[in-house]
């Protein structure tokens, strides 16, 4: 790891908020985009995790409703978090400026392709031990179901979702990343719950899973 050096920031890491598929208007993810930044901003003042403050699915909620007032926004029943109504007035100056800016994002951006899984030990261990536990799983559950495992979830979307996971690896933020992806409803039942908890494993401790190597046929 002595060679490892951080991945390149994001160029829209917003875009990771789970539920935001459902955003429908580039007014609406122009919002979000200003609630996601403030909540940023409000995390590494706090040194708290962003999900703590504010949920995912709370920005986007109120990205959707697109409030009028700041009184609009604290009825906003779908609004919570532990800092929704304690910082209500960085919430509120966070709409009005997603509200009244010029710079609308579009609604999709050009994928720019992934490296392969196998180059990303060095540079990229944490997306590689995501890749490593969520696949063990997902072979796993190709076997009990006697399948073969590109069957199970598509081997493109299994890189995608490890290199990129939702800000938020709950069961629910990675049902939603599945279902924007393009899975089967029985698909995102099989693997949402599994992936999750690999992913929780790889935050806590990823060394384990960085001793394994990724064939070549994990690239395709």
């Amino acid at each position: 790891l002595l060679t490892w050096t951080p991945a390149p920031a994001r160029p829209e890491p917003w875009r990771r908020l789970s539920q935001i598929q459902t955003l429908s208007t580039p007014r609406q993810l122009a919002v979000a985009r200003e609630l996601w930044i403030e909540r940023d901003t409000l995390a590494q003042e706090r040194d708290s995790g962003p999900g703590r403050l504010v949920p995912d699915r709370a920005l986007v909620a109120a990205a959707k409703a697109l409030p009028t007032s700041k009184g609009h926004l604290a009825g906003l029943k779908e609004f919570t978090g532990r800092e929704s109504r304690k910082e209500l007035d960085r919430w509120w100056s966070a709409i009005a400026r997603g509200q009244s800016t010029d710079e609308l994002p579009p609604m999709r951006v050009r994928g720019t392709g992934l490296p392969t899984p196998r180059n990303w030990k060095e540079r990229h261990p944490d997306a590689y031990a995501r890749f490593v536990c969520a696949r063990e799983e997902i072979v796993a559950v190709a076997a009990s179901l006697d399948i073969p495992v590109e069957n199970v979830l598509a081997p493109d979307t299994v890189r995608r979702l490890c290199w990129e996971p939702p800000s938020e690896s709950t069961p629910e933020s990675i049902r939603d990343a599945l279902k924007e992806f393009g899975a089967r409803q029985w698909q995102i039942d099989a693997c949402a719950d599994i992936i999750a908890e690999s992913f929780e494993r790889v935050a806590i401790d990823p060394t384990p899973f960085l001793v394994t190597i990724v064939p070549d046929d994990n690239d395709s």
